[in-house]
């Protein structure tokens, strides 16, 4: 165990510039800082098969610019390693935390960089949850947050954060958020808030104001789903296969999706087979695919029935 220490200035060839975490030991109260790793991540901590990382400052270290987590690299093939109730921050080079896998519980995750997956890069069974994702940058895919195959976000405030595609979150084959608010992000090439590459599942969660080069995106829901004029619009999310949408609805209405590829100039159109459905009686209007565009701004209308 190694708690109330400062670890600054350190380097290491390979990984944990400052600590190097193998199969479990927990890091508690510390604060890691201006440590650098060459070879494969972790700039100021790497954890491997178990360990836990709790109440830690993690600011400003570096790894190299191929190697993942510049400021906590986790990962696990028997013990998935834990980081908790942490801050993360101002990391130049392989962004702020990355987890292959690894959980991430109540940290704040802000001000980092990487090629992708600026704040948080998330794959192999990894997770998190009640973290705030803010002011990070991705060059090219993920500003705030990168997620690979079989990761999930639960309640993450996903803001600020800026990248050539998905400005606030990148699905890349798999991945699902939940019950996330993803809000002033941006983007320069497609989708200022979400972008969703082969598959990825959102429920339940708010996309608003997300910007890309200068046109707003939002995503809108009546909170009462018995309003006629209740609709879901998201706008400036971009996708190429699978992304799934689950809507809140009633059995009381019939409901349509609709898609347009440039809201100035372009017309409403039904997405095929997603005309005039019925509201399940469960309450959740589920699994509706969203067709293969390059650009899409959606929405859902419901009526009488």
């Amino acid at each position: 165990m190694l708690s109330d220490c400062v670890v600054v200035s350190n380097a290491a060839f390979w990984c944990g510039g400052g600590i190097c975490c193998f199969q479990g030991g927990t890091i508690s109260n510390c604060t890691v800082q201006a440590n650098f790793a060459y070879g494969y991540g972790g700039g100021g901590i790497y954890c491997y098969d178990g360990g836990l990382v709790m109440n830690c400052m993690v600011a400003a270290n570096l790894a190299s610019n191929y190697a993942a987590g510049g400021g906590i690299k986790c990962e696990g093939n028997v013990k998935l390693p834990h980081v908790q109730d942490c801050i993360v921050r101002g990391h130049a080079n392989g962004g702020g935390v990355s987890c292959v896998p690894g959980d991430i519980y109540r940290c704040t995750i802000s001000g980092n960089t990487n090629s992708s997956g600026g704040g948080l890069n998330l794959s192999a069974w990894s997770s998190a949850s009640n973290c705030i994702i803010s002011g990070n940058t991705a060059e090219f895919w993920g500003g705030g947050v990168r997620c690979v195959q079989n990761t999930t976000l639960n309640n993450c405030l996903i803001t600020g954060n800026r990248a050539g595609s998905g400005g606030g979150l990148y699905y890349y084959r798999g991945g699902e958020a939940n019950n996330c608010t993803i809000v002033g992000n941006t983007a320069t090439n497609k989708a200022g808030g979400i972008y969703c590459d082969e598959a990825g599942l959102t429920r339940n969660c708010i996309v608003w104001h997300n910007d890309l080069n200068g046109v707003w995106s939002e995503w809108f829901a009546d909170t009462n789903p018995t309003n006629l004029a209740s609709r879901l619009a998201m706008f400036s999310i971009a996708n190429t296969n699978g992304l799934e949408i689950h809507v809140r609805c009633t059995n009381s209405r019939i409901y349509s999706f609709e898609y347009v590829e440039n809201l100035t100039s372009g017309t409403w159109s039904n997405v095929p087979g997603q005309t005039n459905l019925p509201g399940a009686a469960s309450g959740v209007l589920s699994a509706i695919p969203v067709p293969v565009v390059t650009q899409g701004y959606f929405r859902i209308k419901a009526t009488k029935p």
